[in-house]
């Protein structure tokens, strides 16, 4: 399937899923912007468990989310199902991304509590629910991040960025984040194979915005730049990471 040449906005959640089971699809020349704000409400969102009920804020969600689908093409864009596979081979190069926590999130439920989510993937950790969310061997390539707090967040294998630029960010901004909590330390799996080359970050703020967390094994690194000086991987703060997965924060009525 080829999505082309559309505007996407305001949609109440994602602006496109591609669900699990699909792959070769092609998103490209696209305006994506202003989706996922359907429960993002005041009051919260009810859930119940043992009998008490409980409500969350969300965080909203992804202007295009790659949901155990693989093999597709994300380009030049602007602003329960059994998964056969993750999110792998996916090519994602030449889009304008701006405005937000994270940018481009590479297995952005590796580490994060699902429950009371209804994912089909077996769970490692029970408390929190975790589960492995693969999606490996993708490029990230020439895409331009700005007005963000995470550029690019890396917590699966085989990942190549190369040829981004990172502009503007929001607070203590960081350009590429590598690393996953829970697989590297019940698994002993730290994200492993990424390649970070080329890419160029002009942040104010920071002048070492490459960073791993949690360890990472077989890094190539090379023409990285930060604030016109050369710059590399170095041990970086760890993003914190929310009591359950898309919730800002979780109260009793």
């Amino acid at each position: 399937m080829t999505l082309r040449g559309l505007d996407i906005t305001r949609a109440g959640s994602t602006g496109v899923y591609l669900e699990a089971g699909s792959k070769d699809n092609v998103v490209e020349d696209r305006t994506i912007a202003f989706n996922g704000y359907k429960e993002v409400k005041p009051e919260g969102q009810p859930f119940v468990i043992n009998g008490v009920e409980f409500r969350y804020q969300s965080t909203g969600r992804e202007g295009i989310a790659v949901d155990g689908s693989r093999n597709n093409i994300i380009r030049r864009n602007a602003q329960h199902w059994e998964r056969w596979y993750g999110a792998d081979d996916n090519l994602i190069e030449n889009n304008v991304i701006t405005t937000g926590p994270t940018g481009i999130w590479v297995g952005s439920r590796m580490a994060e509590n699902t429950f009371p989510m209804d994912c089909s993937d077996p769970t490692y950790v029970t408390n929190p629910s975790v589960a492995l969310d693969e999606a490996a061997n993708n490029v990230i390539r020439g895409n331009a991040l700005g007005y963000l707090s995470y550029g690019i967040r890396v917590e699966d294998d085989g990942t190549r960025v190369e040829g981004n630029t990172f502009a503007s960010g929001v607070g203590p901004a960081l350009a590429v984040v590598v690393g996953t909590k829970y697989r590297t330390t019940e698994l002993d799996r730290p994200v492993e194979g990424t390649v970070l080359t080329a890419n160029t970050a002009n942040l104010p703020t920071n002048s070492a915005p490459f960073r791993w967390i949690w360890e990472h094994a077989s890094t190539t690194e090379s023409a990285n730049t930060a604030n016109g000086a050369p710059s590399v991987l170095i041990e970086g703060t760890r993003p914190p990471i929310n009591p359950f997965i898309f919730a800002i924060r979780i109260w009793t009525p």
